[in-house]
């Protein structure tokens, strides 16, 4: 019987992490810092067999799976499926501009954050409705 193992593996620390501000649709660079994240990822990983590798085509999250995927000689599948959600007109917001700026759509987002989606945002459960046949083709299933 074979095994597969699946690592879900978020991207490093960006240039607006440590902002802390939604950044989700935003396509900002990994920083110097998350970079190095990866890098030392990527060391701990290298022995690990691997058949494929998928990221969002976000360039953030395709630096991270290049650099964890170099050890291993493999390209890396860029997947729509696989975008991290939009947070709207709140992208590029702190959380505390939000709060200030739109402070109802923040109260709401605190009630439900799973069903509630910023004005044009998605809702946790729209995100997840991507479905896996969108992300993963049929022969890595």
């Amino acid at each position: 019987m074979s095994v597969t193992r699946i690592f879900l593996i978020r991207h490093g620390a960006t240039v607006l992490t440590a902002e802390d501000r939604f950044a989700g649709a935003t396509d900002v660079e990994l920083s110097d810092e998350g970079r190095g994240q990866v890098r030392r990822l990527a060391e701990r990983l290298s022995l690990i067999p691997v058949d494929a590798i998928y990221a969002s085509p976000l360039g953030r999250t395709m630096e991270t799976a290049g650099i964890l995927a170099a050890p291993h000689g493999k390209d890396v599948l860029a997947r729509d499926g696989l975008k991290e959600i939009s947070h709207g007109h709140w992208e590029q917001m702190t959380r505390k501009e939000v709060e200030a700026a739109y402070p109802d759509e923040a109260a709401a987002w605190d009630r439900d954050p799973y069903t509630y989606a910023p004005p044009d945002g998605e809702s946790g459960v729209s995100a997840q409705q991507m479905g896996v046949g969108r992300i993963w083709p049929p022969e890595h299933r």
